[in-house]
């Protein structure tokens, strides 16, 4: 399954990643700084610089993967059936409240951790997908049932 993305999530991301490399190039001159002081085999701050190389080449190379991904222009978005990029709320019976679920992808649910987001590839998502207004799906997760009745569908971030 290929992976999909928002337009302004693509956007967010490169930016990210352009900080990322100005993160990297700053710890490269701390790792020469700290090479400079002598033996690096005893050698604290060059050693915490390393890590700290790591991390962000690791971090980088994880966003960059999103970069290849299928990029959605929210104006396109439908909100007649749940999809990528809606904002769905449902009535959760077994909780008795509503819920409101963003229908997004692995990038937005690692760039955007103030909103309840769903992927829709998780199994949550796959049963919401498709559905309309008045839908209702029973999902048997984790050794639970919740009957989960669709209540309004609009544009993900659309309460932004």
């Amino acid at each position: 399954m290929s992976t999909f993305i928002l337009n302004t999530t693509y956007d967010l991301l490169r930016s990210r990643i352009e900080d990322l490399k100005k993160d990297i190039n700053e710890n490269s001159s701390n790792i020469s700084t700290a090479a400079a002081f002598g033996d690096i085999t005893d050698n604290a701050e060059y050693q915490s610089a390393k890590q700290q190389q790591e991390m962000l080449f690791t971090r980088l190379s994880h966003l960059e993967q999103y970069l290849y991904s299928t990029i959605i222009n929210e104006k396109n978005i439908k909100v007649e059936k749940v999809a990528f990029g809606t904002l769905v709320t449902v009535f959760d019976k077994e909780q008795n409240k509503e819920v409101e679920y963003n229908i997004l992808g692995p990038a937005e649910l690692e760039l955007f951790e103030d909103l309840q987001i769903v992927t829709y590839g998780s199994p949550i998502g796959q049963l919401l997908i498709g559905k309309k207004i008045g839908d209702t799906i029973v999902s048997n997760l984790n050794n639970s049932t919740r009957t989960l009745t669709v209540l309004n569908i609009q544009k993900a971030f659309s309460k932004n």
